[in-house]
């Protein structure tokens, strides 16, 4: 079993830290904030993937390790 304190939690961050301050908009031209809010999450998403990989039986390890690689490319971008 793993830890869970290392597994990020959001609730744990203030609402003003996690939410932008303009609604979000599904366009190519988002402003610097919602860009950086999405990359963050993906990251957060990658770490949380990462530590259940660790506890997952062997033989759902590979899919989830093949998930945290894609998501951090995408994270890069």
């Amino acid at each position: 079993m793993t830890d869970r304190s290392t597994v990020t939690r959001l609730e744990s961050y203030a609402l003003s830290q996690c939410t932008p301050q303009v609604p979000a908009r599904a366009s190519d031209r988002s402003g610097p904030d919602e860009q950086g809010l999405f990359y963050a999450g993906l990251h957060y998403i990658a770490a949380d993937l990462a530590e259940l990989a660790k506890a997952a039986p062997p033989d759902k390890t590979s899919a989830l390790l093949a998930l945290v690689r894609l998501i951090r490319v995408l994270a890069k971008r």
